[in-house]
């Protein structure tokens, strides 16, 4: 594919030079297109406010008109407005959506994006099938930026990431077992028992010295679940000729030799065994990574990957059929708690109706009916639950309620007591058939009534929502995002002096029993002084 058209690449932090979506498309996108745009919606976001985001964001659509558009969409950084109204300002753009945690979110958050994207890049296999668009598998890491640089061995092992999920076990296994390891990455200077081995975060540059300065460079494979997946640092190692040991995904072995270009283990033990072997024996340690780089080359690197990728695309057709969108709000009914007070009558309210859905203490959200009738028809699911906004006047959005993760991560009576009924879309006959249990919901009454058979989860929050859920605090912080950041973060750079209205407003609210938001602020302002000084005390150390 010749070098043409134009770019508009939108992916959440592709400003930043030590994330993934910098890392891993700015240069190669540069190599394919005569022209890039780069919109960054993080650094939008915290600069002014979400609202100002999308608004400029289409503007920008609107004006450039771009072959194609990348997106790395996060969550709901765009509005589902927004998203549809690319095509309606230029139509002969291609949206393009990387997402790179399909086994995590395909079910409740990928799959339903097929609404307003055109191609889908993903780095699960087993997932292409599924999408109703088309997919391409991609895991190509930038060449340029993770490559050898012929540098000394100066570290045994390492490992570069975050001690999420069960990584400080292994390391602290390691260092117990007297590994000369050192760790790198946001996060460990929160564990004293690391202060000896953490060398702090490091930049771009730094990552990829550091992974070829490495004998051994350790790849934990864990998502926020504890599942194995196939991760982006396998490939930046194996691109810098650099052995690595990669905890056991067998995502991987489809790609690489398992013992010729790759070598895994499934515990701790088996960590050490392997460590200790292939310190002892540099010359095969040498010819693996030789064996993994030269695959990378080969079939992993970002640039010959989306060239690929580009040119299929462009065989494909110029032109994108225009999706039409089902039609669902004429055949959903909302009940208030004045509908529900009346049983008798509700089979006659509902007759002409084939779903349900709830108004008793909150606000439903544009494209709601949609893309919860939707999850519910993909999956086939009685059910459907979305995620939901916190909300008071003062404050505006600002806490986000996660649904598909509290149904995960907390126990059973705590999710339920999590959910609320406005959140939920039904079928009739699944709802005349509980009608008793939703009555009893509608009067508080923890919704007990979800399970994974019968649910569909919508990772989007399409619902606000007035009053909290009545957890304790320790519970929710599981389960919640705090979106009050957005608004104190854009209020800090314009040096709005609004931001002391906001500040009173989170105070009048904790006076009024709402202590979420100052809960949040006082566990992080916390957690950053216990930060603050164990990074003190290893300035002084070191």
């Amino acid at each position: 594919m010749a070098k043409k058209g134009k770019m508009l690449f939108a992916a959440w932090s592709c400003h930043n030079q030590n994330y993934f979506a910098y890392q891993t498309w700015d240069t190669p996108l540069r190599a394919l297109f005569d022209k890039v745009i780069s919109f960054d919606p993080q650094e939008y976001t915290y600069k002014f406010n979400k609202d100002k985001m999308n608004e400029d964001f289409i503007k920008l659509v609107q004006k450039e008109k771009p072959d194609y558009l990348l997106l790395w969409l996060i969550y709901d950084e765009f509005y589902p407005e927004t998203l549809f109204s690319i095509k309606k300002v230029s139509p002969n753009t291609k949206v393009i959506n990387f997402c790179g945690d399909d086994d995590a979110q395909f079910y409740d958050y990928s799959a339903l994006n097929s609404f307003f994207v055109d191609y889908s890049l993903i780095s699960h296999k087993e997932f292409v099938k599924p999408y109703k668009n088309k997919a391409f598998f991609s895991v190509g890491t930038n060449t340029k930026q993770f490559k050898p640089l012929g540098l000394e061995k100066q570290y045994d092992v390492t490992f570069i990431g975050t001690p999420k999920t069960d990584r400080a076990e292994f390391v602290s296994y390691l260092m117990n077992k007297g590994v000369k390891i050192r760790v790198f990455g946001a996060g460990w200077e929160q564990y004293p028992q690391f202060k000896k081995i953490y060398g702090g975060f490091l930049d771009k540059e730094g990552y990829t010295r550091v992974i070829n300065q490495s004998k051994i460079n350790l790849c934990f494979n864990k998502n926020y679940l504890g599942t194995t997946h196939v991760i982006q640092k396998f490939f930046e190692i194996n691109a810098c000729k650099s052995f690595m040991l990669t905890e056991h995904c067998e995502g991987y072995s489809d790609l690489f030799k398992l013992g010729k270009e790759l070598v895994m283990f499934k515990d701790s033990k088996e960590l050490y065994e392997k460590v200790i072997y292939y310190l002892k024996n540099e010359k095969e340690r040498e010819e693996i990574a030789e064996r993994a780089y030269n695959k990378i080359i080969e079939k992993y690197s970002s640039e010959s990957e989306l060239r690929m990728i580009f040119k299929e695309i462009e065989k494909l057709g110029e032109k994108i059929p225009s999706k039409k969108l089902p039609l669902v709000k004429d055949k959903l009914k909302y009940l208030s708690r004045k509908d529900l007070s009346k049983i008798k009558e509700l089979k006659n309210i509902l007759k002409d109706y084939t779903y349900v859905s709830f108004n008793t203490s909150g606000e439903s959200l544009p494209y709601r009916e949609l893309f919860q009738v939707a999850a519910m028809k993909m999956f086939n699911k009685e059910i459907s639950c979305c995620d939901s906004y916190l909300y008071s006047k003062g404050l505006g959005d600002y806490l986000v309620l996660y649904s598909n993760l509290a149904f995960k991560t907390l126990n059973s009576k705590d999710f339920a007591k999590s959910i609320n009924l406005d959140q939920l879309v039904v079928k009739k006959e699944f709802f005349l058939s509980n009608i008793n249990k939703f009555v009893s919901f509608s009067k508080g009454m923890p919704i007990d009534i979800l399970n994974k058979n019968n649910t569909a989860f919508v990772t989007r929050p399409f619902v606000r929502l007035y009053k909290a859920p009545s957890i304790p605090y320790p519970i929710v912080k599981k389960i919640l995002w705090p979106k009050y950041e957005e608004n104190l973060r854009a209020y800090v750079y314009k040096k709005d002096p609004l931001i002391l209205s906001y500040f009173i407003s989170i105070l009048f609210n904790y006076l009024l029993g709402n202590r979420l938001v100052l809960e949040n602020i006082n566990e992080k302002m916390i957690t950053k002084i216990k930060r603050n000084k164990i990074i003190s005390s290893l300035q002084k150390l070191f």
